[in-house]
């Protein structure tokens, strides 16, 4: 449905730390889903759209998590 939607509206999120979600195997569900996306169209949803709609700079350092 990524057309219906449209592409510039999507954005992935994880729903951890829920005992239901798929921590610590997120990465490989990933690539299950978005097996059969164009690799641009996968980094516009998982990256691109976050940080535009964050204001975030995609190619910034990512500070350590404590």
């Amino acid at each position: 449905y990524r057309y219906d939607i449209g592409l510039d509206l999507l954005m992935w999120g994880s729903d951890t730390p829920h005992s239901i979600s798929t921590y610590p195997n997120s990465r490989e569900i990933l690539s299950e889903l978005f097996e059969d996306v164009p690799e641009a169209e996968r980094h516009q949803v998982l990256v691109g759209n976050v940080c535009k709609f964050f204001d975030l700079d995609p190619d910034k350092e990512l500070t350590p998590t404590p």
